[in-house]
């Protein structure tokens, strides 16, 4: 019997299937996001142009952050987006490989 098999342990890297649908997700919601802050910062602008008083100084008080804020999240979700993607699991599996054996 010149070959034996024998089991031996093998390393095994991947991404997870779920990894790209998550990842998609995270963009689709950064661009929702980015539409959102686009259409506040819209806003913002109409209002600064027609509407007086102290409601319109609150307002502006505090909303005038938050088109930014709205962006600063966009860019971590699409960073995370990125780094979900390249999410690489291991896993040792053991294989069973012939060897030679001398007679």
């Amino acid at each position: 019997m010149p070959y034996l098999s024998v089991p031996v342990k093998k390393l095994i890297r991947f991404t997870p299937d779920e990894a790209p649908a998550i990842a998609a997700e995270f963009r689709r919601i950064a661009h929702r996001l980015s539409q959102l802050a686009g259409s506040l910062g819209v806003i913002n602008s109409n209002l600064e142009a027609g509407w007086d008083g102290q409601a319109r100084v609150r307002f502006l008080a505090a909303a005038v952050e938050m088109p930014p804020d709205g962006e600063t999240v966009c860019g971590w979700l699409r960073d995370e987006a990125e780094r979900i993607e390249a999410i690489t699991v291991e896993r040792w599996d053991t294989v069973y490989e012939d060897q030679w054996v001398p007679d």
